[in-house]
């Protein structure tokens, strides 16, 4: 009786341990399954598997619609902005031409009182590209050493009121730094632009310098003043 009691005792016990470790294996297998499932998900959308299961292509792209849309916007822009940048470019241009016009000018007026000699600056168009020259007046401009304007700017010959002697305008200066001869003004232009303008006016006897810039309207038939 003592056996038969041990025996129905241990029983029990050892069903509750194999019940326990019965149940922890099905948890654990149920969370390697559920990861598992999780990383293969991840996978899929990690390289667009989920799209070319659904149904779709897995390489991706624009439309020639898309195209289309996106190249008619772009010329949109450029249309709007390309006339305000060339704008721009001309108008640094034409500072530039002026800058070195004025500053040309002023060298011949210093040399002429430094050198006590008549000294003048030259300008000219060659093949529709404006240079300039400061030189002695003793010097033929056809033998002087010339300076091109910036790429395309050239002498507006039309609104160019400085004395012109063998197709040479120039401003001259006597050992005193007065000019000597015809007050007025040289002008540059873009060539194939008709309203940018920029001038220097040779406006006193004793040699006073101005810069200006064209106008809207224009004075005396000329826009630059």
């Amino acid at each position: 009786m003592l056996w038969v009691g041990k025996s129905c005792l241990a029983s029990p016990i050892q069903s509750t341990s194999e019940v326990g470790t019965a149940e922890d294996d099905r948890v654990q297998e149920t969370k390697m399954r559920d990861e598992k499932q999780l990383s293969g998900w991840l996978t899929r959308v990690r390289f667009g598997q989920h799209r070319y299961e659904s149904g779709r292509s897995p390489t991706t792209g624009f439309t020639l619609l898309e195209m289309l849309v996106v190249l008619a916007i772009i010329g949109i822009v450029v249309a709007i902005a390309a006339p305000g940048w060339v704008r721009f470019h001309n108008q640094r241009r034409l500072n530039t031409a002026q800058n070195q016009l004025y500053q040309a000018i002023r060298q011949a007026q210093h040399d002429a009182k430094i050198h006590h000699l008549n000294w003048q600056t030259s300008f000219q168009n060659v093949d529709g590209q404006g240079q300039f020259s400061t030189h002695p007046t003793t010097t033929l401009p056809v033998d002087a050493y010339w300076t091109p304007l910036p790429n395309g700017v050239q002498i507006d010959v039309d609104e160019t009121t400085i004395r012109e002697e063998d197709g040479f305008y120039e401003v001259q200066f006597n050992s005193k730094g007065h000019v000597s001869g015809q007050l007025g003004r040289v002008t540059v232009r873009v060539e194939g632009q008709s309203r940018l303008r920029r001038c220097i006016f040779v406006s006193t006897l004793i040699g006073a310098l101005r810069k200006a810039e064209e106008n809207r309207t224009p004075q005396r038939g000329r826009y630059c003043y």
